[in-house]
């Protein structure tokens, strides 16, 4: 198991960059050189990163009831999927400026869920959701509330941002389930379950 990586950001260096495209989702072309690991460097490698802002998401459960908060809502980039292009998801949102991960957190929770009132909110942890051509990072949270008298199925989402999003509450064991069936293919989401199995388990030794 190794301690640390081989190099460190100083290792590579921007000889140049390019703006390609600003709207939405903006794209920058790098002229890159970084080190190797025989040694050497490559010189002028080129890559285009999509340069998105980083996103806060979080995974809300009820861990006395054992129910879970699943989204479920139309993504662009699965629209050529063969079965669907709606999704089953966590609670996510981009960060604005000047904003904590902590009160972005808590914002799209109550944008998208309808809740109000947390139990508790904690960190898990940050990771790149596609470093090999996306800049963002996904910061990760975990939040426990009371979910027992909430409708099972309700509709969130902010008009001016055009969401539709439907609010699923479902048991551990069928949100395991589906997960286990490949019906949850949300790449954030299934870290998050995934993390979710663990307390579990680790609860039950």
């Amino acid at each position: 198991m190794p301690k640390h990586v081989t190099f460190l950001n100083k290792d590579a260096q921007i000889l140049k960059e390019k703006e390609l495209y600003t709207g939405f989702l903006p794209i920058k072309k790098y002229h890159i050189r970084h080190k190797t690991f025989d040694g050497s460097t490559l010189n002028s490698v080129e890559r285009e990163v999509m340069t998105r802002r980083d996103a806060v998401a979080a995974i809300v459960y009820d861990p006395n009831e054992k129910l879970i908060v699943l989204l479920e809502q139309f993504r662009v980039g699965a629209l050529n999927d063969p079965k669907t292009p709606w999704l089953f998801e966590i609670v996510a949102g981009l960060i604005e400026t000047g904003e904590s991960h902590e009160s972005v957190a808590r914002r799209e929770i109550h944008e998208e869920t309808g809740l109000n009132t947390l139990d508790s909110l904690n960190f898990i942890q940050s990771f790149y959701t596609s470093p090999g051509g996306i800049s963002e990072q996904v910061h990760l949270f975990s939040a426990t509330a009371d979910l027992k008298n909430c409708p099972k199925e309700a509709v969130y989402g902010l008009s001016t941002e055009q969401e539709d999003i439907k609010r699923h509450i479902i048991s551990f064991d069928e949100c395991f389930e589906l997960l286990k069936q490949g019906t949850i293919r949300n790449s954030i989401a299934i870290i998050a379950i995934q993390w979710l199995q663990q307390q579990v388990l680790l609860k039950a030794l």
